[in-house]
């Protein structure tokens, strides 16, 4: 293969990569889409979009979905994700910021991110008052009973969240009795842009938590929240704290965006 035949023929991979990558971007947003969905979309003829799909069924990162027939991404996309959170070092980037809610709030700061079903704690700071909750380093709870896990499942396409037996969903006597029920309380933490949490996990302990997004983007990688005894955290004080716990979110998204090198 002499020069000219090797510029042709890496030129035609770095094409067929880009419509694959754009795809793969189309799907991450919309969730889901059939072949000639996704040709009017990108632009592609359908016979490009299919060959391209099937290219990445057969890799793993996306799959066919029966019995419409449509595509979405896998679990492979997901893992990806939580490699590059895991390089990235997000604890000691939100570090900082977690440490100025946690002084002004004088409660239990934690940041989680999903895992399936569940929320993992990846940093937490202990409020220093006697009376308090603990939310060990590691430790896992049931995403749709706690604040953090709320905000990420809320900021997922409907969809794409984790489907649970109708008897899991309650959890406590407290927590919320069915996919709907949780669906639009979803809807509202989204609406008003941060979650809640009144005792549905534990009894008498109380939450509210915000997302982080990925810098610039739209998607949430990890939430912020506060772990407080239901009697120090009643509505009044959701309402006072709310702002403080999404500036400090924010805070965090913008930390990201520059360790990633996005402009904010």
């Amino acid at each position: 293969m002499n020069m000219r035949e090797r510029y042709v023929a890496d030129e035609a991979v770095d094409k067929t990569l880009s419509k694959g990558l754009r795809l793969v971007e189309l799907l991450g947003t919309a969730g889901r889409g059939g072949v000639s969905e996704l040709a009017v979309k990108t632009g592609l003829t359908k016979s490009n979009v299919h060959r391209l799909l099937q290219t990445l069924c057969r890799i793993g990162w996306v799959q066919k979905v029966e019995p419409d027939s449509t595509y979405e991404l896998s679990y492979k996309t997901w893992e990806v994700a939580q490699n590059w959170i895991a390089r990235l070092d997000l604890p000691r980037i939100a570090g900082p910021h977690l440490a100025s809610l946690a002084a002004e709030t004088r409660e239990t700061v934690h940041m989680g991110v999903l895992q399936g079903e569940d929320v993992v704690f990846i940093s937490t700071i202990d409020t220093p008052l006697a009376v308090r909750t603990y939310t060990p380093l590691g430790s896992r709870a049931p995403a749709h009973c706690v604040a953090t896990g709320k905000v990420l499942l809320a900021w997922l396409p409907a969809d794409q969240r984790p489907q649970l037996p109708e008897a899991l969903y309650k959890y406590s006597e407290q927590s919320i009795g069915t996919r709907a029920e949780l669906d639009t309380d979803l809807e509202r933490s989204k609406e008003r842009g941060y979650a809640i949490n009144r005792s549905e996990w534990q009894s008498g302990v109380n939450g509210i938590a915000a997302p982080v997004f990925a810098g610039t983007g739209k998607s949430v990688i990890a939430a912020v929240g506060l772990s407080v005894p239901a009697e120090r955290l009643n509505q009044v004080a959701m309402r006072k704290l709310a702002p403080r716990v999404i500036e400090a979110a924010q805070a965090i998204s913008a930390a990201v965006a520059v360790a990633t090198g996005k402009l904010v």
